[in-house]
């Protein structure tokens, strides 16, 4: 098979300024996923490997919503999507026409390969709890599968998306969890697919919820081992993008290769979903998290900084931060707080990957230790931001959360 990248992540780019900051922090990149859409509205760097989506986990919302009655407001992905025949078919679900599903796949794959991608997402329903999406994913699995045998004969990668909008997935085995393993399991074969891409849609992994420690993280992260035993070997396993849990995921050995995001989301919207501006975030490294880059956040690192001795590693870091953080602000802002997000991420990740495998897990129990311990020497709570409760607000509160999951229980 062959590989997607030694790179060891896989950006995902969904905006030109995403673009811009991969093309200027991530020097290593080799391959980059981004939708079919704004492929061909935007143009990627040279030196690039591509990943297209046709993103039909889009069908998702466009059941629970509709679709757009005026056709002057259409764009993104609901607007690449009607250049196709029979586009709608798939929201049939157990009842989708077979002809009609192989008609629309063929036509959108043709369009994708036109662009010469070393890897293509195969077209899939999202997964929750019901089993309404099984029939029409296996059409879709299987049509694609005879599209690749008849049009794309290089050695392009199939990759299988696994994504989750329901937590009730991988709650418990007794709710279907086994079913869906198994259901992954008969796509990943049914689309000759050689890598299988995980993600649960617009989760949080730094909303600070105490269910996450407790239920959300352990529970992903054993869906993620279950679902590798079941799996040939040599298939490529991807996660993400969130801020942590990837990383997660990848240093325990149930991911080989963590995608993430370029300075800002840190978590993975649907095409169709709509994505207010996100507000600035900066990464705060030593307490290895990400937080809204506001005024009350400058104040907090003025003060948070006196806690620790001069020219001592934190304040260092601390200070930097302080000096720059005028240029995080506002609208001007948003570039240079991705930058500097994107560029402390970068970092980290080629901390992790300069860890041999065996190493990695325990690793970052030592990393997120030394950031709770760090936060603990604070003692001062990070500024209100969105639904944080004072609990989450502590500056070592989500160092703990993902410490406790870097080793089995």
């Amino acid at each position: 098979m062959p590989s997607l990248t030694t790179a060891p992540y896989i950006p995902f780019i969904r905006t030109q300024g995403e673009r811009d900051v991969a093309q200027q922090v991530m020097s290593n990149v080799e391959l980059v996923r981004c939708s079919a859409e704004f492929a061909s509205s935007c143009s990627m760097s040279p030196g690039w490997r591509l990943w297209l989506d046709p993103s039909f986990d889009g069908y998702d919302d466009m059941m629970n919503g509709g679709w757009t009655s005026n056709k002057s407001e259409l764009r993104g992905w609901e607007q690449w999507i009607r250049t196709f025949p029979h586009y709608q078919e798939p929201t049939n679900r157990n009842a989708a026409d077979k002809k009609r599903v192989s008609q629309l796949v063929h036509a959108a794959l043709s369009n994708i390969v036109a662009h010469k991608p070393a890897a293509i997402t195969v077209p899939q329903m999202t997964y929750d709890a019901s089993t309404d999406s099984h029939n029409i994913n296996e059409i879709l699995a299987k049509t694609a599968a005879e599209w690749k045998l008849s049009n794309w004969t290089t050695k392009g990668i199939f990759i299988l998306p696994v994504v989750v909008t329901d937590y009730e997935v991988y709650r418990t085995k007794s709710k279907g969890w086994g079913r869906k393993i198994n259901l992954i399991q008969k796509l990943f074969e049914a689309s000759r697919a050689s890598a299988v891409w995980v993600v649960h849609a617009k989760f949080d992994d730094l909303c600070g919820t105490s269910s996450l420690d407790k239920e959300e993280f352990p529970k992903l992260v054993e869906f993620h081992h279950q679902l590798k035993s079941v799996l040939p070997p040599n298939t490529t396993i991807l996660a993400g993008p969130y801020w942590a849990i990837n990383l997660i995921l990848w240093a325990r050995g149930y991911v080989d290769i963590p995608t993430i995001s370029c300075g800002s989301g840190y978590k993975y919207y649907p095409p169709t979903r709509f994505r207010p501006q996100p507000k600035n975030r900066i990464a705060l490294p030593s307490l290895r998290r990400w937080y809204s880059a506001k005024p009350e956040l400058g104040k907090w690192i003025r003060d948070a900084k006196h806690k620790f001795p001069p020219h001592s590693a934190v304040r260092v870091e601390l200070e930097k931060i302080e000096s720059q953080f005028a240029s995080f602000i506002g609208q001007r802002g948003r570039r240079p707080s991705m930058l500097q997000s994107a560029t402390f991420y970068e970092d980290w990740i080629q901390q992790i990957a300069a860890v041999q495998p065996a190493g990695r897990a325990l690793f970052m129990f030592q990393d997120f230790s030394s950031a709770l311990v760090t936060g603990s020497q604070i003692k001062i709570l990070l500024p209100k931001d969105g639904a944080l409760s004072a609990e989450a607000r502590k500056p070592g509160a989500a160092a703990q959360q993902f410490m406790l999951q870097c080793l089995p229980r």
